[in-house]
């Protein structure tokens, strides 16, 4: 089973790429975040394999929030 953060700003983009990701066995989505500050917490309790993350949000961009979780 592979573990997916998803990040992004927009609600309606998050959900929608957590349905298409999900619909495969092998991937399960285990937090979602709106921000980089948000991203950076839920990438510490749950360790996902993979993040997907945008680039431009507020509060903490997608960069910066790599570069964090990647510490």
């Amino acid at each position: 089973m592979i573990t997916v953060l998803l990040v992004d700003d927009h609600a309606s983009f998050r959900t929608s790429l957590k349905y298409m990701l999900e619909a495969t066995e092998d991937i399960h989505v285990v937090a979602t975040a709106s921000n980089g500050l948000e991203a950076v917490a839920e990438a510490a309790m749950h360790c996902p394999d993979v993040a997907v993350i945008d680039i431009s949000m507020p509060v903490m961009d997608g960069i910066e929030a790599t570069r964090q979780i990647r510490e």
